[in-house]
């Protein structure tokens, strides 16, 4: 719509802006995780279906690299796993910003580039840690179950 010399969009038409997690504070992440746990929940939600499909090559190269390193952590990589499906599972009846922080862990725990390699040993403490903070800042730690780090 043009008024005089502005130029202004319907409001339907404006496009909405990612929830600010900025001033978020998700208790149990430790502050050398926080940084990239605020980006991930910063970016843009992902597909369900490409998160699932991430999570299945995550386990599968940690199931090809724990047969020749009996140190990788295929049990801990297994639980996390199902938590992130479990997460997704519940997608749809999440609020935007708990999806974002959903989001978040997911995507921390398929990460290779996070604070901690998963394929070393206790590689996938700092992903149990993620994973443990979102469900007890989404309240549904009981439900799934605490990792151990």
């Amino acid at each position: 719509m043009i008024t005089g010399d502005k130029i202004s969009r319907p409001v339907s038409v404006i496009p909405e802006a990612p929830p600010s997690h900025t001033g978020l504070t998700v208790a149990g992440i430790p502050a050398e995780l926080r940084q990239m746990f605020d980006e991930l929940a910063q970016e843009p939600l992902s597909d369900v279906s490409a998160l699932r499909a991430q999570i299945a090559e995550h386990i599968t190269a940690l199931e090809e690299e724990h047969h020749v390193n009996e140190f990788v952590d295929l049990e801990g990589g297994h639980l996390v796993a199902q938590q992130c499906r479990r997460l997704l599972d519940r997608w749809d009846s999440l609020p935007v910003p708990d999806r974002h922080l959903a989001h978040a862990a997911v995507r921390y725990f398929v990460s290779w580039h996070d604070v901690e390699h998963d394929l070393d040993i206790g590689g996938l403490d700092d992903d149990k840690q993620v994973m443990n903070a979102v469900l007890v800042h989404l309240g549904i730690e009981e439900e799934y179950g605490a990792l151990a780090s």
